[in-house]
């Protein structure tokens, strides 16, 4: 091997070692290298593997970017402390290449452009650090051992040679033994690189694979980043005399999304990203947001990017600076929200909260079917009556009948926004077959918006909510429908539980069965208010318990 040695910036090596300190954990070490592997003028990574065995005290990192040629190497440790990197690229501070010394005595740094031979960089962390002056001794080889797979490396192959298909490798060694600073969750790391970087790991189409070893164990995650998932909002820009102009892009993230948090804030003249929660510590910025805009924020039910040209980005790229820009942004997210935020938050926790009523409502109506709603039940007679038509392909057309109380049913009757003659349904939805026996369970939401597992209403037990008054329900026995009062007291108090929800939607549907099999009138009203009252008491009791 031929070896030379080059060296870095002339500052002391105490200045090194308060550089480094910036990357304090392994997980921050981690997202600089990656940063490192696609923030690139040309073809940065599209494949990153990390292999971390902390039983052994080592980790090794691969890429497959361009590699870096010897000429630009040497300018980059020159210049410790002060970046090479054009504006628009998210490592400007200089340091990234050296952070793998704050968790490791020693790394090296391999790495070969195209066409060109593999050569190392040696970094041990007590002789920089202890560096008066006069620059960072860095030791350079040639490796005559590695050969990319494609065949171009330059020179002759000797007989013991390793074939490797990635341009850079980063193996650090004797890796801290300080907990804190070992401490990686890999989701956490995904959803911290997916912040910082998602933008340019898309548009690269990056893979990235992390394998840990820990006590034995081993743990493999394999993930791409993914684009702000659901429907984009109106874009909002405004300008402001301290942090300049504010956009945000955001949106309604998909019914059901139970990822991170995705809202990330930039600064304008960086693409770097910095996750929504890491403000919550700042007094300038968290401190001055009111608390319903707090709230739509936190909520989950946005996605996107928040990004003031003004701010300034911290070194660790973790926040930014607690100064007037701060504070402006602040200003111009709460005028955003009563601008245009509020109006789709408080649609969008509308139509959650029916969605989650309805899904909850079909889920009891099938654990019923085999008992209090089947057909051997002593309510067979009851739920035979709801014999509203089966309309679409392969469910039975049943003759139409004029019901007494329909008008419970509102809009929603038909199952569309407004009233359906039978002359406007298309001939290709008539049944192609009978399905007598299909009874379905039909769910409709506090807003009328109907939902079910099938087009048109089909006979069976229907569910609905609205404002039924004092009654925590209504029974409508012609349709078979009960309508749950949500607006009710004890609805409310055990709103927030799924199971709670199930069990109360149960007992009402029971209890108002039960009743329809009394023909007296007084008598049935009378029970009624007792059950009211006996379920109002097991509501308090199973909150208190």
């Amino acid at each position: 091997m031929t070896q030379r040695v080059i060296f870095g910036s002339n500052h002391p090596g105490g200045a090194l070692y308060n550089m480094v300190k910036e990357y304090p954990t392994v997980s921050a070490v981690l997202k600089e290298l990656i940063q490192n592997s696609i923030d690139v003028d040309f073809g940065g990574a599209t494949k990153i593997e990390i292999l971390i065995d902390f039983d052994r005290g080592t980790l090794s990192y691969f890429d497959n970017g361009p590699g870096l040629t010897a000429l630009t190497f040497e300018a980059a440790v020159k210049t410790f402390g002060h970046s090479t990197k054009k504006s628009d690229k998210f490592g400007r501070f200089g340091i990234g290449l050296a952070s793998p010394l704050s968790i490791s005595e020693d790394f090296r740094f391999l790495t070969a452009p195209t066409g060109s031979r593999y050569r190392s960089y040696h970094f041990n962390r007590t002789k920089l650090f202890s560096v008066a002056s006069g620059g960072y001794p860095i030791v350079e080889e040639e490796v005559n051992y590695l050969f990319h797979g494609d065949n171009r490396t330059p020179g002759v192959r000797p007989r013991k040679t390793e074939i490797v298909w990635w341009r850079t490798g980063v193996f650090l060694t004797g890796l801290t033994e300080d907990k804190q600073k070992r401490r990686l969750d890999i989701d956490t790391l995904q959803d911290e690189v997916q912040s910082a970087y998602g933008k340019k790991l898309v548009e690269l189409d990056t893979k990235i694979t992390v394998k840990v070893i820990e006590g034995g164990a081993e743990k493999e995650s394999t993930f791409k980043a993914k684009l702000y998932q659901g429907k984009p909002l109106p874009e909002w820009t405004r300008t402001y005399p301290d942090v300049g102009k504010v956009t945000v892009r955001f949106y309604l993230a998909p019914i059901g999304y139970v990822g991170p948090h995705r809202i990330d804030v930039g600064a304008g003249d960086n693409p770097s990203r910095v996750p929504y929660n890491k403000l919550y510590l700042t007094k300038v910025f968290y401190g001055c947001v009111s608390e319903s805009t707090k709230a739509a924020l936190n909520s989950k039910l946005f996605q996107g990017e928040l990004v003031g040209g003004n701010l300034q980005l911290l070194t660790n790229r973790k926040g930014f600076s607690e100064n007037d820009a701060l504070f402006a942004l602040a200003v111009a997210v709460d005028e955003w929200y009563q601008e245009v935020g509020r109006k789709y938050h408080e649609d969008e926790k509308r139509n959650r909260k029916a969605n989650r009523y309805q899904a909850i409502g079909l889920a009891v109506i099938e654990r019923l079917k085999s008992s209090i709603l089947g057909p051997n039940s002593p309510f067979a007679a009851i739920l035979a009556q709801a014999e509203y038509g089966s309309i679409g392909k392969g469910h039975a057309d049943v003759p139409k009948k004029t019901l007494t109380g329909q008008e419970m049913y509102g809009k929603a009757i038909s199952g569309q926004k407004g009233a359906e003659s039978s002359k406007d349904r298309s001939a290709s939805n008539k049944a192609t077959r009978d399905h007598s026996q299909h009874h379905p369970g039909v769910v409709i939401g506090p807003e009328g918006g109907y939902r079910q597992t099938v087009r048109g209403h089909s006979t069976g037990f229907h569910m609905n909510f609205t404002d039924t008054g004092e009654r925590m329900y209504w029974f409508n026995r012609l349709g078979s429908c009960i309508t749950i009062n949500n607006t009710h007291p004890v609805f409310a108090s055990i709103e927030k539980s799924d199971a709670y929800l199930e069990r109360y939607y149960a007992m009402l549907i029971a209890t108002a069965l039960r009743l329809e099999l009394e023909e007296d009138e007084r008598i049935k009203e009378a029970q009624r208010a007792f059950s009211e009252g006996v379920i109002r008491d097991w509501v308090d009791y199973i909150l208190k318990a």
